[in-house]
């Protein structure tokens, strides 16, 4: 059995998220031409000048005629259930795949991943960025009810959710987030894709307002990244092949 690759651990205070420009470069490297940005409804991963740039056919695919809805003007846009059937999709087959903050809103990850998995051509990539357990603001959001989670997030992060707006906050389930661990990699296998790469980020910023417990929790972040260990992880990136063959 091939080993997993490498994974690379980065504290998120130093680098913060800079997922487009990860996008970015596996777009270029890999000579991307078309690509879907599922679940980016109102929040797009790619600029329109980035998409120009890049030379892109660039979709953005949507469970929620809302979501879509509140699409900026000049984005193509596509409806699709990410847990349903790509069948919607046969005339459009990508060569990557992106998503980010949506794998964690998942009920059914297997039937997510494969719908994503049949919307690429063979040999395509799929990129997603996630939210990880067992980090502790993420725990603790999954075991709150809707409304208590809601409040929390009000206190902990005043004014940066709007449910009206771009952004809402939406039922999280976590399943299928978890770092570069082996069960982690044997799920992604069990629906057909190869690991290419794993970018695992650690640290965060919820506790801004209570100073002693942030500084608590960079500490601990600072030792994670000295000494990573794939079952701690804050944020995760997560980049997939689906084998050319199949």
């Amino acid at each position: 059995m091939t080993s997993p690759p490498t994974s690379t651990y980065l504290l998120t205070a130093e680098v913060g998220h800079p997922i487009p420009s990860l996008v970015q470069r596996i777009i270029e490297q890999h000579d991307v031409r078309v690509v879907g940005d599922f679940g980016g409804g109102a929040n797009p991963l790619l600029g329109l000048d980035e998409i120009e740039r890049l030379g892109l056919r660039y979709v953005v695919v949507d469970a929620s005629t809302a979501e879509l809805a509140k699409t900026p003007p000049g984005y193509k846009t596509r409806r699709l259930d990410l847990t349903g059937s790509a069948s919607e999709l046969s005339d459009e087959r990508f060569d990557l795949v992106v998503s980010r903050y949506v794998a964690e809103h998942v009920a059914d990850p297997a039937a997510f991943h494969s719908v994503v998995r049949a919307a690429l051509r063979p040999g395509g990539l799929a990129a997603h960025f996630f939210p990880t357990l067992p980090s502790a603001p993420f725990v603790v959001n999954r075991l709150l009810n809707a409304g208590m989670s809601r409040l929390l997030v009000d206190v902990l992060q005043p004014g940066r959710r709007d449910p009206a707006g771009r952004t809402a906050k939406f039922p999280a389930y976590y399943r299928w987030c978890e770092g570069p661990t082996p069960r982690q990699h044997r799920r992604l296998g069990s629906v057909g894709f190869e690991v290419v790469e794993y970018v695992v980020f650690v640290g965060h910023r919820y506790y801004e307002r209570i100073p002693a417990l942030q500084r608590a929790a960079d500490r601990l972040s600072c030792g994670v990244v000295a000494r990573p260990r794939p079952r701690f992880s804050t944020y995760a990136f997560v980049v997939l092949r689906r084998p050319a063959e199949s």
